[in-house]
């Protein structure tokens, strides 16, 4: 099975799609759009990461060509500033 970073309109899309779903649920917490985008890109980096654990760096991840635009690593990983 492979895994792949999504492209920056990809996650743009999911996210404009998720932010729209929450405004049915006015009890959940809604958060801002870039902090959503920022977790997806979290679980979307560490997901490839476990599939590929030998890439010592992120840029090394597939997907992750013309990526430069998203957050650029996960914690503990080298590759540039912290996705915190």
């Amino acid at each position: 099975m492979s895994a792949f970073i999504v492209s920056p309109e990809t996650m743009h899309r999911a996210v404009a799609a998720i932010h729209a779903a929450r405004l049915d649920y006015p009890g959940l917490p809604n958060p801002s759009r870039n902090a959503l985008g920022r977790a997806l890109y979290t679980l979307n980096i560490e997901a490839v990461q476990q599939r590929y654990p030998d890439a010592n760096d992120i840029r090394d991840l597939p997907g992750w060509d013309g990526c430069e635009r998203m957050p650029d690593r996960s914690p503990g990983r080298s590759g540039g500033s912290s996705l915190a």
